[in-house]
């Protein structure tokens, strides 16, 4: 659960950064966060919607309001989980108004997705100056960057 409220802690950082109107990342009414017609990836609330998902396997439109920032209206999720349904983020048991919400995209995926949007977008493709500015923002334990280099050398064989 931390990695995914870093994540959306990250959305929130890069939307501050990128906030030009013509942006293909995070580009969404920010009092809906319902997308635009044509955005590519997914808004900051449809990653809150999908963070939820994949930590609970499935919800139903409570379960989703519960967790949600603000805990908007039932009927505010409702069309917010219509929007996800129809750009093939999450889909539904079809059980009619009671519906549990499941993922469409793996959560690894989504992850590395929006990622290299942000990359791509935010960073001009630099993961390296993506990973400073990261450092840059919080105190990094030595010790955590050790364990780090380790996983980054086991990934590297």
């Amino acid at each position: 659960m931390e990695n995914e409220t870093r994540i959306i802690s990250l959305f929130g950082l890069i939307y501050n950064l990128i906030s030009a109107p013509n942006s293909q990342f995070l580009s969404f009414p920010q009092e809906s966060g319902i997308a635009r017609k044509g955005t590519k990836g997914f808004t900051e609330t449809e990653a809150e919607i999908l963070s939820i998902i994949w930590d609970m396997g499935q919800a139903s439109v409570e379960d989703i309001r519960k967790r949600l920032a603000g805990s908007p209206a039932a009927s505010t999720v409702r069309t917010l989980l219509m929007v996800t349904v129809d750009r093939g983020f999450v889909a539904d048991n079809g059980k009619d108004y009671a519906r549990l919400y499941h993922a469409e995209i793996d959560k690894k995926a989504g992850q590395q997705s929006a990622l290299k949007r942000v990359i791509d977008t935010v960073f001009g493709g630099s993961t390296d100056a993506m990973l400073l500015r990261l450092m840059d923002n919080e105190e990094v334990d030595i010790n955590r960057l050790k364990g780090l280099r380790k996983k980054l050398d086991e990934m590297v064989q």
